[in-house]
């Protein structure tokens, strides 16, 4: 420093350097604050992060990476999620479901700020959609198994990751250890996207080790018995790695639970594997690859990219984090002496002492216990109460105490209820919403199938929540009834679709008969009713009957009083354990549950056979049972009904709606909706139906949204009740009340809610409202509401 002050001396005087130094730090100054500030807003910044999976979340890999990668993220992340589930889906069909998916939700929630792919299929689909769905947005990719793929596409300045490498060297020359005397190394693989990768780096160990001859068990070309024939010829003479297998060449798809039960059953040498998914199931395991650190890997990248990084200048990661995980079940089973296993390896499965094995089990079943001993009490106390309650009615002053806690317990259950009905309520609208929408805009009959099945049993669920929470059938054991006009046989299609699923899981055999015809069969009944009616005893005979039984379901259509009416005949059949001779004359008895046998295992409320028969009597039916203990039961349902004439109620129905429709086309109204799902929901199908829409989210918004447009803006309100700042009753009696906007006085405000009860259709019209509808809200009865409200 002494000798550039010399030479600077010797140009310019000290006077001259000091300003020059002194205008430098207050130019630079600004410069590092400003640049610091950016950098900590960047920091600071909320992130949209979107995380694809080539599989489902129940591949044993992929909770593992997910795990890894929110370890690693900030709390200023927001992550999405899709599985492209390509074990059990179609590779081609998987990328055009999520393609069509990504591109719904990147038109309303805008863009992706990164995305991490996780597994071969999902980076094939992110670089094939690059242009469209990830225009210069960072991919980071990891578990790739195809080497030469990932190096490709990480050419691309926006793409990085850390590739799946298999330690070959560290599996093989353990493999060594283990089995001395192999000269043959052969892998278990398929041809799938992973299949090919894995069988890449596979054939690529030949020349490291030409002492031994490579050979695979391709599933993929192979039928499920020459699978197991060549597992079990596998012996000393050769190491046997199993690297993935999902098909066969018959198309069979195999989980990885399933592949494991082969090899545990079928070979007779120690199976070597490279990642964690198996061992524990009888796979001896080896130097794995860590899913949850190569997920971990992913989100750091992702978040020095979100710091200022620039991609390009993340290098890939060319080897993926490995340890040894192994078996000691499996070290067992084939004498594996403890001398072979590394320092450093993790082993599963060891034996422990008494309390390590069987503590937490003991914790777990003594907190069971506590449970059930307190859920008894409180049954005991429920039906205790009851009786002592019948027994005060003789003396007026315990009568009045009784009373006034029978109140207060009322008053509680029915705040809770209340309280519940509209949380139940508001995500089953989203559920029934988009599940219309879904099917409205499929059109894959395949799809549109599973869609129609969750439709219905989405309404099986909804009239069970409304029996659950209508306040006077629980009170007063009086089942509520609607008639309405219904399709027979589709009732009893869904009913079938219900069970079908119940059956399968099971392992039972379902049989159906179900009269078929061309032209429908309109009556006048309730469908819920029947609905939940036949779905108890079937559900009961599913509950009862052990797996390989038979449960048969038949409906026949009898003559009536008259040529108007039918006697609807359900007859369900079950070879379960059947019911004691001495139980049957109680079945339908309140809180009743025979005690004999394996049968008191299946414990519930003994309420459902109780509200069958209820329901059953109010529509005038009948039922009848027959049960022997040991061999099964058989409840036969008579039900009669009217007929309506078929044509006249298509068309009737057909012209209203269609006239309705009509009518409220080019029409205004305006939305108040705090729910998110829900207004995006009623929005899809305003718009679908031609009507024009203003939001509001909260009630306060609405009214002053209204206050703002001129008169006659608006020719209906769409209410929800419950809302933020102001809630729908405020609203609406505000708006009522204005003085300057005579509309406000006259426009249709209709409800639109998650509130169920009665009282509260009662509170929705005290408040100024012209209609209460339920959510979820069928957009066929919205359309005729608001028709009708126009109309007057």
């Amino acid at each position: 420093m002494d000798s550039f002050e010399k030479n600077m001396h010797k140009k310019r005087n000290y006077s001259k350097i000091l300003m020059v130094a002194l205008l430098l730090i207050v130019t630079c100054c600004p410069v590092s604050v400003l640049a610091k500030n950016k950098n900590s807003l960047s920091a600071q910044k909320n992130h949209r992060l979107l995380f694809i999976s080539s599989y489902s979340y129940n591949w044993s890999t992929v909770p593992l990476q997910i795990e890894g990668i929110q370890s690693k993220l900030d709390s200023n992340i927001s992550l999405d999620i899709e599985f492209m589930d390509t074990k059990q889906i179609n590779t081609k069909m998987a990328e055009q479901l999520l393609y069509d998916k990504l591109r719904y939700k990147e038109q309303h929630d805008g863009e992706y700020d990164a995305i991490i792919v996780g597994d071969d299929a999902a980076l094939v689909f992110a670089m094939l959609y690059k242009d469209e769905l990830f225009y210069k947005t960072p991919i980071v990719f990891e578990g790739i198994n195809n080497i030469e793929y990932a190096q490709e596409v990480s050419q691309d300045p926006f793409v990085t990751g850390v590739i799946e490498r298999s330690s070959y060297k560290e599996n093989l020359e353990f493999a060594k250890k283990i089995e001395p005397q192999a000269k043959k190394i052969v892998a278990i693989v398929d041809n799938t996207v992973t299949g090919i990768g894995e069988q890449q780096q596979f054939y690529a160990q030949e020349e490291e080790y030409p002492e031994f001859t490579f050979d695979v068990i391709n599933g993929s070309l192979l039928t499920q018995q020459q699978i197991l024939d060549r597992i079990s010829a596998i012996d000393k003479d050769t190491i046997l790695i199993y690297l993935i297998l999902s098909e066969d060449v018959n198309g069979n798809i195999y989980t990885n639970e399933q592949v494991c039960q082969i090899i545990k059953e079928y070979a007779k040498v120690p199976v070597f594997r490279f990642v964690q998914a198996g061992i524990g199931e009888g796979i001896l395991g080896g130097n794995i690859v860590s899913h949850r650190k190569s997920g971990e890997i992913a989100a750091q990248m992702v978040m020095e990219i979100f710091k200022g990084t620039d991609p390009s200048g993340i290098s890939m990661l060319d080897e993926s984090p490995n340890e040894y995980y192994l078996d000691q079940q499996v070290l067992d089973k084939f004498n594996i002496s403890k001398n072979l296993i590394p320092d450093d390896a993790e082993v599963i499965n060891q034996k422990d002492g008494f309390w390590k094995m069987y503590g937490k089990v003991i914790l777990a079943v003594f907190s069971i216990s506590v449970v059930i001993m307190l859920a008894i009490l409180v049954g005991i106390r429920t039906v205790y109460a009851r009786r002592r309650y019948a027994e005060l009615k003789k003396s007026n002053h315990q009568l009045e105490e009784a009373v006034a806690e029978a109140q207060a317990a009322t008053q509680a259950k029915s705040q809770f209820l209340h309280s519940m009905s509209h949380d139940i309520r508001t995500p089953m609208n989203a559920i029934v919403g988009f599940t219309k929408i879904a099917m409205k805009q499929n059109s894959n009959a395949e799809v549109g199938d599973c869609l129609q099945k969750i439709s219905n049993s989405s309404e099986h669920l909804l009239s069970l929540i409304s029996d659950v929470l209508d306040i006077s059938r629980i009170e007063n054991g009086k089942p509520v009834y609607t008639p309405v006009p219904t399709e027979l046989y589709s009732v009893a299609d869904r009913v079938r679709d219900i069970i079908q699923g119940l059956t399968g899981e099971k392992e039972l055999i379902f049989h159906t008969e179900i009269p078929f015809s061309n032209q429908k069969c309109m009556v006048f009944t309730d469908p819920l009713r029947i609905q939940e009616v036949l779905v108890n005893i079937l559900g009961n005979a599913v509950k009862f009957t052990d797996a390989g039984g038979t449960i048969s379901f038949i409906m026949k259509i009898n003559p009536g009083e008259d040529e108007k009416h039918i006697i609807v005949k359900y007859i369900i059949t079950d070879t379960g354990r059947g019911m004691s001779s001495e139980f049957l004359p109680h079945v339908f008895d309140e809180f009743s549950q025979e005690r004999s046998g394996a049968r008191t295992q299946y414990k519930g409320t003994g309420l459902g056979m109780a509200i069958t028969k209820h329901y059953i009597d109010a529509m005038g039916g009948t039922i009848q049972v027959e049960s022997k203990l040991g061999e099964g039961t058989t409840f036969v349902v008579e039900l009669p009904m009217e007929i309506l004439s078929v044509d006249e109620m298509e068309n009737s129905d057909q012209t209203d709606q269609k006239n309705s429709e009509m009518q409220l086309q080019g029409k205004r109204v305006l939305i108040a909706e705090d729910n998110e799902l829900n207004a995006e929901i009623l929005e899809t199908l305003l718009q679908d139906k031609g009507i024009q829409y203003v939001r509001a989210e909260n009630g306060k918004e609405a009214l002053n949204l209204f206050a703002a447009h001129p008169e006659g803006s608006f020719d209906a309100i769409l209410m929800d009740i419950m809302m933020p700042e102001m809630d729908g009753y405020e609203a609406t009696r505000r708006i009522r009340s204005m003085k300057d906007r005579p509309d406000g006085e006259k426009i249709p405000i209709i409800a639109m809610t998650a509130n169920a009860f009665a009282e509260d259709m009662q509170a929705s019209l005290a408040a100024g409202m012209n209609a209460h509808l339920t959510k979820p809200i069928e957009i066929d009865s919205l359309i005729r509401t608001i028709s009708n409200q126009l109309k007057k």
